[in-house]
């Protein structure tokens, strides 16, 4: 028993070692594949990796993100023509009331049904 809990536990020392060899800048690998040769702007923007050594310093700080965008209501979604007055409930919709008040009658025809035979 000790010697399998002593293979797990090394096992797992051996699998966490690994981890620290990934690799740790897209760049370097980019370097590495195309001898050196810059990587174009097209595909840098691809990449997420702030803080990382291969950016230029400064473009960590780039805004990624669009603030200024248009907030107003769009005609095509809001659709205000079959907008209902309050209070209106659609045709084929009954209130809680009228359902209430048909099923009663309804319950009420059977009781007295039941009590004539």
């Amino acid at each position: 028993m000790k010697s399998i809990s002593a293979f797990v536990v090394l096992c797992s020392i051996l699998l966490l070692g690994s981890l620290s060899y990934a690799r740790k800048d897209a760049g370097d690998y980019w370097k590495s594949i195309m001898k050196n040769q810059p990587m174009p702007d097209a595909i840098k923007d691809l990449f997420h990796d702030e803080g990382l050594p291969s950016l230029p310093p400064g473009s960590a700080k780039r805004d990624r993100f669009v603030k200024d965008f248009d907030v107003r209501p769009n005609v095509i979604i809001y659709h205000s023509s079959h907008s209902q007055p309050e209070g209106v409930l659609n045709d084929h919709m009954p209130s809680v009331h009228e359902f209430q008040t048909k099923h009663h009658q309804q319950l009420q025809q059977v009781i007295n049904k039941i009590s004539r035979d």
